[in-house]
């Protein structure tokens, strides 16, 4: 079974970008464009169904409140925290994420996915 991923992002063209990417790459792919469709798919998915990292651009306008709610919960999987801003970055206080400047070199992102998938011993 190949991991599953939440792309959570605002832009519709990195969207359809990333999400096709890291699916030729081997992931089920989910993708969101508010934290708040995510964080609801989220609440209604069997822990079986839950995605094994999270991309999160924390530009967007929920981002950090998404990132909140799912740090608070019982979550554990990671983040891979896409920004432009580093102030952002302060506001985050978390062990599970990994971070991607933009602009954004895809395999460079997959690798880095796929690096940290394999550090939690996720079966890729």
């Amino acid at each position: 079974m190949f991991p599953s991923v939440y792309i959570v992002e605002d832009d519709e063209y990195l969207r359809i970008v990333i999400g096709e990417y890291l699916h030729t790459q081997g992931y089920i792919v989910s993708i969101f464009e508010t934290g708040e469709k995510a964080l609801k798919h989220l609440m209604k998915s069997t822990k079986e169904d839950l995605p094994k990292l999270i991309v999160l651009n924390i530009e967007m306008y929920d981002a950090l409140s998404f990132f909140e709610k799912i740090s608070s919960k019982d979550f554990s999987m990671p983040f891979y925290i896409l920004y432009k801003d580093k102030e952002k970055l302060k506001k985050l206080n978390s062990e599970k994420i990994v971070f991607g400047r933009g602009p954004i070199n895809l395999k460079e992102m997959a690798d880095t996915i796929n690096n940290r998938l394999h550090h939690l011993n996720v079966q890729l």
